[in-house]
């Protein structure tokens, strides 16, 4: 799985900005920049989730992707923190 996070910062308060506080303007701006990191890797499905502090958008590694990785990675024991975020997009 491919995973990228977003978020915004208050530079004059140093914090984290909550993603329902922000604009559907800036909101919009952290998706955009979470799938444009993801430009050219990964394959749908894939999915856009709204946590407390982050946009997070994740895509599902292709069947290359997946053939290239080492088998000393492979043997990690997966971690799936979804289902914690409000998901907002699917398959895009």
């Amino acid at each position: 799985m491919w995973h990228a996070s977003v978020s915004l910062l208050d530079l004059e308060k140093g914090k984290t900005l909550e993603i329902t506080k922000l604009s559907a303007v800036n909101k919009a701006i952290l998706i955009a920049t979470a799938k444009s990191m993801l430009t050219g890797v990964g394959q749908i499905p894939s999915e856009v989730a709204q946590g407390t502090l982050a946009i997070h958008y994740r895509r599902c590694l292709t069947e290359a992707e997946i053939a290239d990785l080492p088998q000393s990675w492979c043997a990690i024991p997966a971690v799936d923190g979804a289902g914690l975020d409000v998901v907002l997009e699917q398959d895009t």
